[in-house]
């Protein structure tokens, strides 16, 4: 499963921002770790200037600025990559996720991601200014285990 997987069913429930399909596939990244103990895509996610994130979403949608999405994504060719509907513990934990942040504004969702001594604010220190580093998945379990 992809990053865009996970942004794409996001996009499939309502149109938002970039910054809010980042921050709440992180959010859908790090619950599920700490259920499963599994990752839920192939991409680890890093970390932004802004807050947590996946680069290949970064790159799909960036040019959208603060103006809302209202189609999935698409590769290459024209096609769009979406969460099988085979995966129950993945659309729970999405679900989920829109319950308990979908209302969220990307400075608060923010709030719930950057928590000083959390994963997203060790790997910026940890990091030249500027820079991008991946994030640990130990840290993020441990957030998301304790949130």
């Amino acid at each position: 499963m992809t990053a865009i997987a996970i942004a794409n069913r996001f996009l499939s429930i309502e149109q938002m921002s970039h910054l809010r399909v980042q921050r709440l596939s992180y959010i859908a990244y790090g619950r599920y770790m700490a259920v499963t103990g599994k990752s839920l895509c192939d991409e680890k996610p890093i970390s932004f200037e802004s807050g947590p994130g996946f680069l290949t979403i970064y790159r799909a949608l960036s040019s959208y600025g603060h103006l809302p999405i209202k189609k999935p994504i698409e590769d290459e060719f024209g096609e769009v990559e979406m969460l099988g509907y085979r995966c129950p513990v993945v659309n729970e934990i999405i679900s989920e996720v829109m319950e308990l942040y979908g209302n969220m504004d990307p400075d608060h969702l923010a709030q719930v991601c950057c928590l000083n001594d959390g994963a997203w604010y060790n790997a910026r220190q940890k990091t030249p200014f500027g820079m991008l580093a991946i994030m640990g998945d130990s840290e993020i379990v441990s957030h998301f285990r304790m949130h």
